[in-house]
Formats: C-alpha cells, structure tokens, sequence
C-alpha cells in the first residue's frame, strides 16, 4: 500500500484496512487546542496522511469517553487565561477554518462514526463528511448557544445548504439534540448501535469505493463546493466570536458555564 501511515500521538491514533484510513481522536482532544504549535501539527499531519494517493476513504471515529461542550467551553477559559486572548483565538480559528475547508474539498470518501458527548465544533466537522454514523445512546451538546457563542467549524455554512436558514438556526440554538433527531433533519445518516459502530463504518466506506466514486466527488462540489462561500462563513464564525468573547458579561457567564458543566 506504500507508506504506512499508522500514528499514535497525543489527539489521534491512524491504522490502516486496506485504501480506508481509520483516525480514532482521543479523550479531551479540544482541550489542546490552546497549545497553537500543537493542534498546528495536528492538523498538518491529518493533511498529510489524508492526502496520501493509496488512501481512497477516512474513516473519523469519536473517542467514546469525550466530555462533550465542557471541552469547547474549556477552550475560551483557556484563551480568557492568556494575556493574548486574541491572538491565541484568531491563531486557533485560522488553523480550523483550513482544516474544515481541506476537508470539505477532499478528493477521497469521507466518513464520520460519532459516538458519546459530541460537541458542537465536532458535529460541524461532522457535516463536511460525506456520510454520518452516529450511535444510539449519544448526544449532542452545544452549552456555548446559552451564551451566545456561535459554534466553530462551519456549521451555519453547511446547515443551511441542507435545510434552509431558518432551519439551521433553530438548530444551531440548541443547547442538546438526540441522535433520533439529527437522523430526521439529516445531520446524521444513520444511528446504531456502539457495538456495530466500527462494522458499520467500514461496511459504508466499502460500499463508497465498490462505486464510481469520481461522481459522488462531482456531486459533493456541486453541493457544498463553493470555497469561497465556506471560507467567509468561516471567518464570519471568528468575528461573531471574538465579539462576544471580549463583551464584559461574558468572562461570568462562562465560568457559571463551566461550573454547572462540573457539577452534573
């Protein structure tokens, strides 16, 4: 298959089955999103393995033990820590907005097998994918709409070209959603059960490639392939959320936030 792309660090294992490349992230991955050499290196190298010729399909699997919307609130207690809140945030988000954009525009079948506490940044990335696989006992949690953060990673971008505007904001407002409901608006494809997860992913993305795959690739850009448009939704995304980071109420807010998060 040539290069062997299995990794094991410190957000992410690789293994290979065949032309499928299977990334599992790890526990508390989005805490390290503050450590901006790090999460660079992190993106770079899922660039690198997920651009290699041999590989035709990934395979995204969430850790199963993540604590959901704690780790995005944690990120912006971090950033508050820092004497450059800004910077560190703008650094962040502009490593983010090109992942999401690489992503989206990725020459080879893309899956997402989400399981557990799914945040929010998770879901969005989640939409850049070409099918989800979601399981029966998750949730997704969003605790930044209670105070007024937009969620990062291209959700309002992709949301609204699958149901309309208005749609995606009542959904991008809410704090929780069932798997049940993500499969009925279409941000999930499928829910089953944590044991068939894996089986189930790899039966999909196996499917995927005993087809044409060139026309789904056509029909991907056809749909959300516009570039330009997901980049400035992006950037929208930074200025919305530095805006109501730096607002004066928000610094409490947040820490009630993660107090209430703490204690359930």
């Amino acid at each position: 298959m040539g290069a062997n792309l299995q990794t094991d660090n410190a957000f992410f294992t690789v293994s290979q089955e065949g032309n499928i490349l299977l990334i599992r992230t790890k526990k508390e991955v989005v805490r390290h999103m503050t450590d901006l050499d790090g999460i660079a290196a992190f993106f770079k190298s899922l660039e690198n393995i997920t651009s290699c010729d041999s590989v035709k399909a990934a395979i995204f699997f969430g850790a199963p033990d993540r604590s959901g919307g704690a780790e995005i609130l944690d990120v912006y207690r971090l950033a508050l820590a820092s004497r450059r809140e800004d910077y560190v945030l703008q650094r962040l988000f502009n490593v983010v907005n090109n992942f999401v954009a690489k992503l989206a525009a990725l020459e080879k079948i893309t899956i997402s097998a989400e399981q557990g506490r799914v945040d929010a940044f998770f879901l969005n990335l989640s939409l850049a994918c070409d099918y989800r696989i979601v399981t029966e006992e998750a949730v997704y949690e969003n605790p930044g709409a209670e105070l007024g953060l937009v969620s990062k990673g291209g959700g309002g971008y992709f949301m609204s070209r699958m149901f309309g505007t208005r749609k995606a904001g009542e959904v991008m407002l809410r704090s929780r959603m069932l798997p049940e409901e993500a499969l009925r608006l279409g941000l999930a494809d499928r829910v089953v059960p944590a044991a068939e997860l894996e089986e189930t992913a790899l039966r999909v993305a196996k499917s995927y490639l005993s087809k044409p795959v060139a026309a789904l690739l056509n029909v991907r850009k056809l749909l959300k392939g516009d570039q330009e448009e997901l980049r400035r939704s992006l950037e929208l995304e930074d200025l919305l959320i530095l805006n109501r980071v730096n607002s004066p109420d928000f610094p409490p807010l947040l820490e009630k936030a993660l107090a209430s998060q703490e204690a359930s």
